[in-house]
């Protein structure tokens, strides 16, 4: 189980990070309305909303999140899911592998104590009480201690309201004042798969030191990730040419750009950048 879950908390990164050239608004999760409270009555979930299966739809770790069907990152046929069952068991299961684990409703939170296994993938979970929260029908497991990070999940798998990298969201640049200057990395689409972050954080959970920036001088020229390119805005939009290959450059929303690349890399992936 430790395996498959470190893997998918690093693929996105790792795969980002090779496909770079050699040569914010970073929302991590939704916060529901309030619920309605009243003297007489409790506020919070109660026991019988944890019962049922949950998606694993976002996961959180070391100031970087990911959301969006993570299993496409290692090749998985389903993502990770947390079965609640009624009498107190359950099972946490990804990619074929699953562990058991008991569970009891204290104030408010579930905690999670998993089965001892034979085997040492099981035994990274061995023994070890997990707290899961639910807030607005998102449920959130507290694994920092595991594996330094917070798995959000929810019964579709999505979290309505989470911050999310959707290139064909984006607009054209058709003023080159609103591009010029250093950009930083802050975040990268993966075949679907949103990843964001400063580019510290990024940089430290692929376990590799790259040059992010993307550097836009007014006369027309500039770096990406070291290598030096050139740009241009016309009423079209902006673009930037790069090794004879030129790029859509667009407007995210007030505070990202995004970068198209899958030509210049080979694969489906769009690099968002922030100042």
């Amino acid at each position: 189980m430790r395996k498959t879950l470190t893997a998918i908390m690093t693929a996105a990164l790792l795969v980002g990070s090779l496909a770079l050239p050699a040569c914010g608004n970073n929302a991590t999760s939704t916060t529901g309305a309030e619920q309605g409270a009243t003297i007489e009555e409790p506020t919070g979930p109660t026991e019988k909303d944890f019962v049922g299966t949950w998606k694993l739809a976002a996961a959180q770790s070391k100031g970087v999140t990911m959301t969006g069907d993570l299993s496409v990152l290692i090749d998985a046929d389903e993502s990770m899911t947390l079965e609640f069952k009624e009498g107190g068991t359950g099972s946490f299961g990804f990619a074929g592998e699953s562990s058991d684990y008991t569970w009891k409703f204290v104030d408010g939170s579930a905690e999670l104590t998993f089965a001892s296994g034979e085997d040492a993938s099981s035994e990274d979970l061995s023994d070890k009480t997990i707290k899961a929260t639910l807030e607005s029908d998102v449920l959130t497991l507290d694994m920092e201690e595991v594996f330094e990070a917070k798995m959000l999940f929810s019964k579709t798998g999505k979290i309505d309201g989470i911050f999310t990298i959707d290139a064909s969201t984006a607009k054209a640049i058709t003023n080159k004042d609103d591009v010029q200057g250093e950009w930083k990395l802050s975040g990268m689409g993966l075949m679907g798969v949103s990843v964001y972050g400063d580019a510290d954080a990024l940089s430290e959970m692929s376990g590799q030191t790259f040059d992010a920036t993307l550097s836009l001088a007014a006369d027309g020229t500039g770096t990406f990730s070291g290598s030096e390119v050139t740009w241009q805005t016309t009423a079209d939009g902006t673009s930037i040419t790069a090794s004879g290959t030129t790029m859509p450059l667009k407007c995210l929303d007030d505070t990202h750009i995004i970068l198209d690349v899958p030509e210049i890399v080979g694969m489906d992936i769009d690099l968002m950048y922030t100042k």
